[in-house]
């Protein structure tokens, strides 16, 4: 199959600089529209869907209660239209992903449940920005009951994106890898890929794809949510076989999520994790990259010390200063969520208390910039639903990017892009999963500090292609 270049859609806004900046959020749950703070739910989602600019939030329901789809107004205000758009499921719903399957321009859905059916949605928008969506995972030859956290890649580099599933512990059969066919059908080919865990043996419940080792091929980890075993890290061979490498990490326990990211700006992907050790609250894990096929925790010199009962970490930069932060997601009798700020040397700060996310618990987190005023935003589910604006004192600048391939991955979902500015050097990859369950803005988002403008940035896409802009300002809108 012959690849075109794809292109590259900046959205640049504007901030100015502030040396000593704060990390705070203010609850506007309430503010915000009718429903945000419904229910208890296990995995949600922000997302585009409708292609007006702002990202809208899919939040799947447990138990009886129908999924909720939170559209953005644009003025800082949601409105709840799942029924109207055909996205109401009443079952019990535990997570969901977005992708654009079929390469149209619009993002598609897939959501799983316990002892439920894996449903695949395919988005119908054709103009503006009214659709609906409609059900086809029959006639996409996706059947499968008791399916976990699902991740979209495109693991053989063909242009479409695949979809993992791992499967409940409860499920008779293994976990599925299903390829893309490129015409609204998959094929499960997880047996040939060497990645069709027996799912009544264990329970997987986070799947997180990324090109560890940058060579263009995406990547595997699989979280283990069995106490006393260790998840999985599947390297990709780039012939559509994976090979089990979780030697190559110092201790890696058994996991409900986390997330990939580049914390120290050293061009090297890490990986932050949220073990599980039953009832005993443990603290999280920070495996750095040694550059040399191995990672090492480095929590307890980085000074992630506390410990949790945890359920899943995420990453975002905000306080704009070039270096993304963990959020720790908690639930428990005993203990609470965490923010860490990143110092930018290797090591975190607890800024929990004068965050405004003091006594705060979900099972699951989100971030997104929803109001586009260049600070990422945060949405926590369990044991009650609030979304949290990010309200701190940082006038840093910063960048956000969104990637559209043509003939390609639409979402830009693998690509890695590359941000220069001044002394930072940053890196990020469009993923379609973090933390447990849940999944971030698909926009790249990078602070800038006090750069005014950006000296490069260079996205490489999986098939190889390399986008370059530079002098790249942080002071317009297009």
């Amino acid at each position: 199959m012959k690849f075109y270049p794809l292109f590259l859609i900046l959205n640049i806004l504007t901030f100015s600089f502030n040396a000593s900046s704060q990390i705070s959020f203010v609850d506007v749950t309430s503010a915000s529209g009718t429903g945000l703070g419904d229910g208890t739910a296990r995995g949600i989602a922000w997302i585009d869907f409708n292609n007006d600019g702002f990202h809208d939030l899919f939040v799947p329901t447990s138990g009886s209660s129908p999924n909720k789809l939170y559209k953005n107004n644009g003025n800082g205000t949601f409105s709840e239209i799942a029924a109207m758009v055909g996205l109401n499921d009443l079952t019990n719903t535990i997570t969901c992903s977005w992708a654009d399957m079929d390469n149209d321009g619009d993002a598609d859905l897939v959501t799983t449940a316990t002892s439920g059916a894996v449903r695949l949605w395919k988005n119908n928008r054709e103009s503006g920005i009214d659709t609906t969506f409609s059900n086809i995972e029959n006639e996409a030859g996706i059947t499968m009951t008791g399916g976990q956290m699902p991740g979209w890649a495109d693991f053989n580099n063909d242009g479409f994106v695949d979809l993992y599933i791992p499967l409940s512990a409860t499920a008779a059969n293994p976990d599925a890898l299903y390829k893309n066919n490129g015409d609204n059908t998959f094929t499960n080919v997880a047996q040939l890929a060497g990645v069709n865990h027996q799912a009544t043996n264990i329970l997987e419940q986070a799947t997180h794809w990324c090109d560890f080792n940058n060579d263009r091929y995406s990547d595997l980890y699989i979280g283990n949510l069995d106490a006393g075993t260790s998840s999985f890290i599947h390297k990709n061979n780039g012939d559509g076989t994976f090979t089990e490498i979780s030697d190559s990490f110092q201790t890696l326990n058994a996991s409900r999520g986390g997330q990939w990211f580049d914390f120290n700006n050293d061009g090297l992907w890490d990986f932050c994790v949220s073990p599980y050790s039953g009832s005993t609250a443990v603290p999280i894990q920070l495996f750095k990259n040694n550059g040399n096929g191995t990672f090492t925790d480095i929590a307890s010199s980085a000074g992630l010390t506390s410990s949790f009962i945890s359920w899943g970490v995420m990453s975002a930069d905000f306080d704009n200063d070039g270096f993304e932060d963990i959020f720790v997601s908690a639930f428990s009798s005993t203990t609470i969520c965490a923010l860490y700020r990143n110092n930018g040397n290797e090591t975190f700060t607890d800024v929990t208390a004068q965050s405004g996310l003091s006594n705060t618990q979900a099972l699951c987190s989100a971030s997104a910039d929803y109001d586009n005023d260049g600070k990422v935003d945060l949405y926590l589910s369990g044991p009650a639903n609030r979304l949290f604006r990010n309200s701190g004192d940082s006038i840093n600048h910063w960048l956000n990017i969104n990637l559209v391939g043509t003939q390609s991955n639409k979402l830009g979902i693998g690509a890695l892009i590359i941000v220069k500015a001044g002394n930072l050097k940053m890196m990020r990859a469009v993923n379609s999963g973090s933390g447990y369950r849940s999944q971030n803005m698909f926009t790249a988002h990078f602070g800038l500090y006090e750069y005014q403008y950006a000296d490069s940035v260079i996205v490489r896409w999986q098939n190889g292609n390399l986008d370059i802009l530079t002098n790249v300002s942080a002071n317009i809108n297009r």
